[in-house]
């Protein structure tokens, strides 16, 4: 979670970090370049706007272009998901994220079939970040296809 204490601190309340001058050099632009060296997807959502942006990651893993797709093709992102370990209840996506990281704190396993129809296991964690009383969801994915693979292999053994 290294890259999300980066954001934190960037982001967050600390209006000592940088001079006054730097302050322009943070952009939307900037912070999407920043979170595309995250080899993990990660998703961005908010109570007000619902999910609001991706980086690369996840367009690279998921059939959509950009984040508007999937705002007006799917109801929920989990839709997009082949199997979730536990039956979840929730109506709203931003229930299911607080279930994630209050519940979960070790990470929620699913799996996502990419482009390619190839199936991977993924474990979900959700973080809160709170900023000026607006409440900023990031959902990370991480894969762990690999590690499902050798613990198969392992059984068969």
């Amino acid at each position: 979670m290294g890259l999300l204490n980066f954001i934190q601190d960037i982001f967050g309340n600390h209006k000592y970090r940088f001079s006054g001058e730097n302050d322009q050099i943070f952009n939307k632009t900037f912070f999407y370049k920043v979170l595309d060296t995250d080899p993990n997807p990660l998703v961005f959502f908010t109570k007000e706007n619902g999910w609001i942006g991706a980086n690369k990651a996840f367009f690279d893993l998921v059939p959509l272009q950009n984040i508007e797709q999937l705002r007006n093709k799917h109801e929920s992102i989990r839709e997009l998901f082949d199997h979730e370990d536990e039956e979840v209840f929730t109506e709203f996506d931003k229930s299911w994220l607080d279930y994630i990281r209050t519940h979960c704190p070790g990470g929620y396993g699913l799996t996502i079939r990419d482009i390619s129809g190839k199936i991977h296991t993924m474990i979900a964690t959700s973080a809160l970040i709170q900023e000026g009383g607006d409440d900023l969801y990031l959902l990370r994915l991480e894969d762990r296809s690999n590690l499902a693979d050798l613990q198969a292999e392992m059984v068969k053994v």
